[in-house]
């Protein structure tokens, strides 16, 4: 079940296949019948759970908890962070329950090197104004998602330049109704004053 998993998300983010294929191996001895009681099997098991799960809990996303993309379409900087001792290959995908106003399109496979941070852009569109919550979330080759969700709010200033285009088109219309109005009374004035013979 979830050995089986997280093993297979494991095989497919590092890039060294010989340790992919020794938690494989790990993975299929621990259901062994082979061993003298199913106490030493599980105690073996769960010291390969506990293995893989650091391994994947060793790379994780990073991301500003709040962000303003300046148009409806943009990039985000996510930061992908591996603390492990091996090379990882792995992608970006940004999700929200807000489909009809988000949507985002995962980063392509990155490899990163140990230790290594890298920061790689996200291309999203977010209609309308206000925040809309994004979870962001690591992507194996194999498709699977792992690790720890990034919780993220996102708003767009595109929304806020077209109310201030509206804004300043309203302003000037009611310049023009004025001066309009004013012409019009300075008409009506010069037609009551001049004498009519």
């Amino acid at each position: 079940g979830v050995l089986r998993s997280e093993t297979e998300i494991l095989s497919s983010i590092f890039v060294d296949e010989q340790l992919a294929s020794g938690f494989e191996a790990a993975r299929i001895l621990g259901f062994s019948d082979l061993w003298k009681s199913s106490q030493v099997g599980a105690i073996y098991l769960a010291q390969n759970v506990a293995l893989v799960d650091a391994y994947l809990k060793s790379v994780s996303v990073q991301a500003s908890a709040r962000i303003t993309t300046p148009e409806e379409t943009s990039e985000i900087p996510i930061t992908i962070v591996n603390k492990s001792d091996r090379a990882v290959s792995v992608s970006v995908n940004l999700t929200s329950k807000a489909t009809s106003r988000f949507s985002a399109q995962p980063s392509e496979l990155i490899q990163i090197e140990s230790g290594q941070r890298i920061t790689v852009p996200v291309v999203i569109t977010l209609v309308g104004a206000g925040f809309v919550d994004v979870q962001a979330q690591l992507i194996a080759p194999n498709g699977e998602s792992f690790g720890e969700v990034e919780n993220i709010q996102i708003s767009s200033a595109a929304f806020s330049q077209f109310a201030r285009t509206l804004v300043w088109g309203a302003f000037a219309l009611l310049v023009l109704l004025a001066l309009s109005n004013f012409v019009k009374r300075q008409r009506d004035r010069r037609s009551k004053t001049t004498p009519t013979s």
